[in-house]
């Protein structure tokens, strides 16, 4: 199978990390399969493009992120499931001259009454000797997830803060429990 065991986990990490603000790292997901593999050379000699040197896949999922949350308001849970689908191990190479991916051979319910393929995007010149997991396209989702559910699933995404203020004597014996501290060795008035 091309995707590891751990690449939905690992997956998941990046995109939680991009919501957040972070800077994901990039990441090993999978590998293509040997006829998967050999398609794309085919493929890429045929179009006179350098050739992929290895079959890992990796992932960082920025562009990921920012075309299928932010503009299509998906959720993190849809975006896995489009990349467990477009790295099928009986996904096929797309014959194209612009670009590299493989589309599913097996249509997928997407959740939004839509059945769709999904088109895995590889970025093969930045990562080098590897393919990198750019996007994924469920094509065929004329149903789009609906922009109020998508923005209660961003909220429930967000980082959870609480703001409180404490009267100064319960700060200093809150910090006085926290620090091993006496109160009246804090001067607090």
């Amino acid at each position: 199978m091309p995707l590891y065991t751990n690449a939905i986990y690992l997956v998941r990490a990046n995109l939680v990390q991009i919501h957040e603000g972070g800077r994901a790292s990039l990441i090993v997901i999978g590998e293509l399969t040997q006829t998967q593999f050999a398609d794309i050379h085919v493929e890429q000699t045929k179009y006179s493009q350098p050739l992929l040197q290895s079959p890992e896949i990796v992932f960082l999922g920025r562009h990921f992120y920012n075309s299928r949350m932010v503009k299509n308001a998906y959720t993190i849970d849809d975006l896995l499931l489009q990349v467990e689908s477009a790295l099928d191990v009986t996904s096929q190479v797309i014959p194209t001259n612009r670009m590299t991916g493989m589309k599913s051979t097996v249509l997928r319910n997407d959740g939004y009454g839509n059945q769709v393929y999904d088109q895995a995007i590889f970025e093969m010149t930045s990562r080098k000797p590897r393919a990198e997991l750019y996007s994924v396209i469920p094509k065929g989702d004329h149903i789009s997830p609906s922009p109020a559910a998508a923005a209660a699933y961003q909220a429930s995404m967000a980082p959870s803060t609480v703001n409180v203020t404490l009267a100064p004597s319960i700060a200093a014996t809150a910090l006085s429990m926290l620090n091993g501290l006496d109160e009246d060795k804090l001067n607090v008035k």
